[in-house]
């Protein structure tokens, strides 16, 4: 049987590398640490577990140490982070401290500034889930993975564009403590890794009656584009979304392409005509430009 383990404020900063700061927070019980990375937009935060006034982790199972990527610049969590439980195993709490700290500076580069969890987590508070706007952009977000940069002006920051307080501060005012009940919601699976609520959009099929079903927006949408005969093989697509990286061609700022993008793509080189339809907002300017890019810069 595994052993709970006590660590002091002097011994858990033993562990830490040498360039930490104290992050203060009159709402945190236990000390935080910030960790300077060479992304200069993204820290990372090693939420200690130690308490603020005796200087040792807390009791048994009252929490895990956690981490997870912070964004300088809009001073909000990146992602949910991981926990790390405060026993020994096959390897030591030290150890396993290290080990994530490193995974965790070493792959700031390629984190997303903007995290879609929690923009969900703020579009599913009490203090906006009421409102219509608010859950047809949590509609969007579930579909397409991603919400534009216009629709993301009314969820995060302080005013939007209206001039009136944004869903996150509404969430904030509504809840003081909203971001570290948001932090303290980490599940990983048992080989340690993050699980995430809504890795793919829902693709379940609505029965109308027997004889007729009813696909969702964005499966009529890659039907149509490529003619699927299945709403298996949409799935089978989305489950392949192609990461923005891997396309030769313009550096587009966001980490994959939508249902609808990955469905164009291979077809961008065809000398075909093709009909994308789908709705407003889910990304039919870029599966154009895919193509147009293509012509005007053939391999």
């Amino acid at each position: 049987m595994s052993n709970f383990i006590v660590l002091t404020k002097e011994k858990f900063e033993e562990i830490l590398p040498n360039n930490f700061l104290v992050v203060e927070d009159s709402k945190c019980k236990e000390i935080i640490y910030e960790l300077d990375t060479k992304n200069s937009d993204i820290n990372v935060r090693v939420y200690s577990t130690v308490d603020i006034r005796t200087n040792e982790t807390r009791g048994l199972g009252q929490d895990a140490i956690r981490i997870v990527f912070w964004d300088t610049k809009n001073d909000r969590p990146i992602g949910k982070g991981k926990k790390i439980l405060r026993v020994d195993g096959k390897t030591t709490i030290q150890e396993r401290i290290k080990n994530r700290i490193t995974e965790f500076m070493t792959t700031a580069y390629d984190q997303q500034i903007i995290d879609f969890e929690y923009v969900k987590a703020i579009l599913n508070s009490s203090a906006v889930n009421w409102m219509d706007f608010s859950q047809s952009l949590l509609e969007n977000l579930e579909s397409y993975g991603s919400l534009s940069d216009k629709q993301l002006s009314y969820v995060l920051g302080d005013v939007n564009p209206n001039g009136k307080i944004t869903f996150e501060a509404r969430a904030k005012n509504n809840d003081p403590d909203f971001l570290n009940k948001y932090l303290s919601k980490l599940e990983e699976d048992e080989n340690g890794n993050e699980k995430r609520e809504t890795e793919l959009p829902n693709k379940s099929i609505k029965k109308k009656d027997e004889s007729q079903t009813q696909t969702s927006a964005v499966d009529q949408a890659v039907e149509g584009v490529l003619g699927i005969e299945s709403i298996t093989r949409v799935i089978e697509v989305e489950l392949k979304w192609v990461n923005t990286k891997n396309y030769a061609g313009y550096q587009y700022p966001f980490e994959k392409f939508n249902p609808v993008q990955t469905a164009v793509l291979p077809h961008i080189e065809e000398d075909n005509n093709m009909v994308i339809g789908s709705s407003t907002g889910s990304g039919k300017t870029i599966a154009a430009e895919l193509i147009i890019d293509t012509i005007l810069n053939p391999n």
